[in-house]
């Protein structure tokens, strides 16, 4: 998952203002062509400011409108337009990243072929939809603590050299049964705190330590510490997207869209963490409720004690020390 760096250049959205003084109704400004696609700014009428997207070629495109914007579709045989704008009632910063987004990703897909990049596009559009649905987008401390975790443990996947698309791999964020699937048989359900020992996390249903399907089930303690030298949530993503392909940064901006998290604009000041430690444990071995285990129960929250206050897991519970060495943020240099 290695990928040569990209060519610095300034993110649309970092345009948008100035796109939004240049762009005249009825006039389309012209962003970027390569025979393939071209990306427009567009206006209707004098306030009504988007983007048209001109698929020159055989395409097919499922996109719908959502309460930030509106879409409009429309095909010939030779080219296939999608203007999308900004409703009426929408927020304009966010309507500017969100389209800036789009075209930033279109913009870096110019070599793939035409399907792959509308595809693209419909996925990326859906992901900026769930987003836009969430009531509140200000990232909660909770899901900034839990990501934070995840994203700890995918850099030390990566690190490991565990070779998956990130789709397959990552499959938490689209509510799949474990957060991290790496083969038919092993998994990951990973549990994050800052709270002070002992690590207690909260295990939400029956199927987060059911190894029935998945014999080598491990649940993985990350536990952090607030401190001015540690690393924020966006600065780690950063870190881990530094180390992922082309194809997996975009699905990454995806998983992070449908978790309701524009990690660039998170409502509020993130906090800086250092992570304490990152333990595994194997899931066969501890306390849980699973499938089965009293009948007539179908599901169930309960909380477990995984670590003690002296840092010792409890008697019967199985650590594997080496599973995931821990390699702290400083050995690494942002590029």
């Amino acid at each position: 998952m290695t990928a040569m760096e990209p060519k610095v250049r300034r993110p649309m959205s970092e345009l948008m203002t100035r796109l939004r003084q240049i762009t005249l109704p009825d006039e389309p400004n012209t962003i970027d062509s390569d025979g393939i696609v071209t990306i427009f700014t567009v206006r209707e009428a004098a306030r009504v400011f988007g983007v048209e997207f001109q698929f020159h070629g055989s395409v097919s495109l499922h996109i719908q409108s959502c309460e930030g914007f509106s879409v409009t579709l429309n095909e010939t045989e030779e080219v296939v337009c999608c203007r999308i704008l900004q409703s009426r009632l929408g927020d304009e910063q966010l309507f500017d990243t969100f389209i800036g987004d789009l075209m930033d990703l279109i913009i870096r897909m110019h070599d793939e072929p035409i399907d792959l990049r509308a595809r693209a596009l419909e996925r990326r559009v859906a992901c900026w939809r769930a987003f836009m649905h969430a009531m509140d987008r200000e990232l909660s401390p909770e899901l900034e603590r839990g990501l934070f975790g995840e994203l700890t443990v995918l850099k030390t996947l990566l690190i490991k050299g565990v070779e998956k698309p990130l789709a397959d791999l990552w499959t938490g964020p689209l509510r799949n049964e474990h957060d991290f699937s790496i083969s038919k048989t092993e998994a990951l359900e990973v549990k994050t705190s800052s709270s002070k020992l002992p690590f207690v996390p909260c295990i939400d249903n029956v199927m987060q330590l059911d190894s029935t399907d998945r014999e080598d089930l491990m649940l993985v303690a990350v536990h952090l510490v607030e401190s001015p030298e540690g690393e924020t949530l966006a600065e780690l993503y950063r870190r881990v997207e530094h180390m992922l392909s082309y194809a997996d940064r975009d699905e990454m901006k995806n998983l992070m869209l449908v978790q309701h998290v524009d990690i660039e604009n998170p409502g509020r000041e993130l906090k800086r963490f250092s992570v304490n430690f990152v333990r595994t444990f194997r899931a066969d071995s501890l306390p849980r409720i699973t499938r089965g285990t009293v009948p007539g129960i179908v599901d169930a929250l309960y909380r477990i004690v995984v670590v003690d206050e002296l840092g010792r897991p409890p008697v019967g519970v199985v650590e594997v020390p080496d599973y995931l060495p821990f390699v702290p943020h400083t050995s690494f240099g942002l590029c």
